[in-house]
This record gives structure tokens, sequence and C-alpha cells, in this order.
């Protein structure tokens, strides 16, 4: 996943994530860290320096994580707590190696201290988050501890009742040695972690329903900006998602062979509503109708196809085609072939404020079933719909994508013909009857489980 600022690119969906959401899951993050800091086993050590041999043990960490930050930088996030503090202790047990041999025991903490709003002990971490395939991938690459002079203290107490063993020296060689192994550990911990959270990701998303047999997918790979005017510890984030359909079907698959080619103003995408936003462009619609139409479409239909009960028969002495095209009475009560296609085309999309307009071309070719089989005529369809799309929560985790169509208009051409005229406003009356009988699918997506929405976040 390329990460940028400010730079939106053309995709078919945009999902604006709010700082708040952010520091949510940065909030999760610190109390995994903070325990798995508290609980981090630092084995007993011993060695000599100097002439002095010494044992540390019983090690004990406290650390308190405040004020998460997440930015992006040269492509790769910097996650981390602007104020971090923490304690870590241990016994000691050091003895001199001279002939009256003294040894001494006490306990040694390193400790921050003195922290102000402009003077502060900072934990960072970088990462990095590809989203552009369909196994997303995240890893922490390291993490720094940076501090001022005097913010980390060191301090030595002997427990004996006479102490004369000079301990600051291998004291803080100890605490010298804390700061990496803390820093190393944590950005494995991380990559333990990080899996969980990218295994609840999928940027390709199998749709629950099939259409005429295919399986769809939406792929939903691309990018994560970072907003311009971004600021403070958590800024907006929004991922730019392709938003394509495709469908599979005995190994074949339906792919749009055009791209998004739109890009909103980054003021749409950046004011944020609610936790969440979901900006669709017209890519996205484009995408959905010619997949949907190419897995249905070029088909063949039959007279014997025909439900009895169809107020319109494939014949050339029903009514409707007697009438629109009189030139078939020449070829009485034979059977009709029908061919569907659609064109190798864009299919065309805009958005206002009440719905999605989209316009399409299907083409329409009849042929007699005489012997042999004669060409009649061929229409062109060029249709146009008005779509309302609404989105709703229909459950803490789950989002519900519905539409209706509202209205349907057709403008039927005639292209060629074999008997004579063909009256063509006779395919509009009969493509506007069939208005009420078209549902568009309704689709869900489920939110990951540390979200929860309602109708209220937009």
């Amino acid at each position: 996943m390329s990460l940028l600022t400010g730079e939106y690119g053309a995709s078919g969906l945009y999902l604006g994530i709010s700082p708040d959401i952010i520091a949510g899951l940065g909030s999760s993050l610190t109390t995994a860290l903070t325990n798995y800091a508290e609980n981090y086993n630092i084995p007993d050590q011993s060695g000599s320096s100097g002439g002095t041999s010494y044992r540390f043990s019983s090690f004990q960490i406290s650390l308190n994580l405040d004020e998460f930050f997440l930015n992006q930088s040269n492509q790769v996030f910097s996650a981390g707590w602007a104020n971090t503090q923490f304690k870590i202790q241990w016994n000691y047990h050091i003895c001199v190696n001279t002939i009256f041999n003294p040894c001494e025991n006490g306990y040694i903490q390193v400790y921050t201290t003195n922290i102000t709003p402009t003077d502060t002990v900072t934990l960072t971490t970088e990462l990095t988050f590809d989203y552009s395939t369909s196994t997303p991938v995240a890893t922490a690459q390291s993490t720094e501890l940076t501090f001022s002079d005097g913010l980390v203290q060191i301090f030595v107490q002997c427990t004996n009742a006479i102490c004369i063993v000079p301990v600051d020296d291998i004291a803080n060689m100890v605490a010298n040695d804390f700061v990496p192994t803390l820093t190393t550990g944590i950005t494995n911990e991380l990559n333990t972690m990080l899996p969980t959270f990218t295994n609840r990701i999928h940027p390709i998303l199998t749709m629950p329903t099939t259409l005429n047999g295919y399986t769809l997918q939406m792929d939903l790979t691309g990018s994560l900006v970072q907003a311009f005017t971004g600021s403070g510890l958590t800024p907006l984030q929004t991922a730019q998602l392709l938003g394509e359909l495709t469908a599979t079907k005995d190994g074949n698959t339906i792919t749009p062979p055009f791209q998004p080619a739109f890009v909103p103003e980054a003021s749409t995408l950046e004011n944020l509503q609610g936790p969440l936003e979901f900006t669709i462009t017209p890519y996205l619609i484009q995408s959905l109708m010619y997949t949907g139409l190419n897995t249905m479409l070029p088909i063949t239909i039959n007279p014997s196809e025909v439900p009895a009960a169809s107020p319109v028969q494939l014949n050339t002495s029903d009514s409707f085609f007697s009438g629109v095209a009189p030139g078939l009475s020449s070829y009485p009560n034979l059977g009709l072939q029908l061919d569907v296609s659609i064109p190798q085309q864009i299919p065309q999309v805009s958005f206002n404020s009440t719905g999605i307009f989209a316009s399409f071309d299907i083409g329409f070719g009849f042929t007699i079933l005489s012997n042999p089989p004669m060409f009649a005529f061929a229409v062109d369809i060029a249709t146009q719909m008005e779509i309302y799309t609404d989105v709703n929560a229909i459950s803490i985790s789950t989002i519900e994508f519905s539409s209706k169509l509202l209205n349907l208009i057709p403008n039927a051409t005639i292209t060629s013909s074999a008997v004579g005229d063909v009256d063509p406003t006779g395919f509009d009356q009969l493509v506007q009857m069939l208005q009420s009988a078209i549902a568009i699918p309704t689709f869900n997506a489920t939110m990951p489980p540390e979200l929860t929405i309602s109708n209220n976040d937009n």
C-alpha cells in the first residue's frame, strides 16, 4: 500500500477514517504493549568488569504509554507515544575481586523523570503496510526510544549496613543495554501481533450471491492517504480502494477493460461527518454495470423459452411484432429467435442529490426461424436509469448497501431491417413495462470487530 499525504488518486471507493477511530485502535495497541512490557521476562545476568563480578536478578518493568500518534512520512508509518514513562528495577549482588573480597547487595532503578509538555520521552515504531495485493502485509521495521539528557535517571540503593563497592559503572552498562533490549522486543512483539490485524482485512471481497453462475468479487486493494490538512496526534486517513467488480465462472473471468478516472476534491474526502464515511465515484457503478451485464449477455432466447403467460411471444404473428414490424406478416406464424448483446463500451454514470444516473446500450437482433433462418431486424436501445442508493447500519457490525430503480428511460433505434419499416417506439414501451420487475441486488459488508457502527455514522 502506498502511503501518501494529501495526494489522492482515481478510485471507485474511498473510506474516510476519523482521528477518533485511529485513536481507538491506538488505545488497544497501548494496552497490548503495556501488558507485553510488564510481563516481559529479562533473565538473570552475571559477569565481571574491571575486577568486579556481579549478578543481577528479579527484573521488574513498569511502562506507561500516553499520547498515541500515527503519521506518514516517506511512505512509512510512524506510530508511537509522545509521552512514555517507564521504570525498571532489579536486585544486584556485586563482589570486588581483592584480598578482602568485599560484596554488596541492593537494587538499581532506571526511570524517566521531569516529563513536561515540551520535554518528553518518545517511543516510535516505523511500520509499513502493503494493501496492494490480495494478501495484506504489515511489518514493524524498527523501534526507537528518544529522550533528552537528564530525562532518564539511574538510582542505586545499597541494602547492606556498610556499602563500599562502586556500583554505578556496572549499573550504567546494564541500563544502556536495557533500551535496545526493550525496543527490539517491542518490534518483535508488534510483528507477532500485526498478522492478527491483517488477517481481518480482505482486499478481495467475495460477494454472498452469484449471478448467472458467476462468482462475484470486489477488488478493494488500494492505498492509504493522510489528510493534507491533517494535524494532531492521529490525523484523518483515507483508504482509496479500487472498487472493481469481477466475475468468474469455469475459469473465465470478466474484468472491466477501463480504469477509474475521477478524483474527488480533497475537501470532500476530508470533511467527515462521522467516525467513518464512504465516498463512491462513478467507476464503482460503471464496474458493477459492465460486469453485471456481461455475466448475462450475450444470450440467445428461443420461442420455447418464453413463458406462456408472457404478454409478448416470439412469433411473427404476435400482436406486438405485427404492430411494430408489419412486414413480418409475409412470414406468418413463424418463431423468432432473439439475440441480446451489449456493445463493448463503458457505461456512463453521474451522480446528483437524488441518486445515480446511468446509461448504456443493449442490442437486440431478431431472426425468423424459417427454413433456412432469415435475419429480420436489429434494434439498439440506449437506456438511461435513475437509481436511488442507500447505506444503512443493520447491526452494530454490518453495513447494508441497497438500491432502488426510480426511473427507466429507453430510446430505441432500428439499426438494420430486412422486413421493411420497424417502429422503434414499441420497444421503448416494452422496456418501460419491465421497470417494475427489475430488482437491484442488496450487498452487506461486515466491519472489523473493533468497530461498532450506527445509522448516525454516515
